[in-house]
């Protein structure tokens, strides 16, 4: 994981020189000057792929289960729109 040189809020949630950095909040620190290393990490995975919105895979059963995998909580009432809209207003 990715090492910090100062401290740095991301969502409400403090990150500093002594805390490991997940690689989902490190994507959204873009300044390179607050990296141990001047620069911002790569990410190792690539960009998550998110299931389709329409069409076979689509359903909300494939939604729910990305997006607790992406440790984004979900009512259990959430229509797959409600999911979808959940995914596209995270940040």
């Amino acid at each position: 994981m990715a090492k910090l040189n100062t401290y740095v809020s991301v969502d409400g949630t403090w990150y500093g020189p002594g805390d490991d950095v997940p690689a989902k909040v490190a994507s959204q620190i873009t300044n390179p000057n607050v990296w141990a290393d001047g620069e911002q990490p790569k990410a190792s995975g690539g960009e998550v792929k998110e299931p389709p919105r329409g069409g076979p895979g689509s359903g909300a059963e494939a939604w729910r289960a990305f997006l607790e995998e992406q440790q984004v909580q979900v009512p259990d009432d959430a229509s797959q729109k409600d999911m979808q809209a959940l995914w596209d207003n995270r940040k």
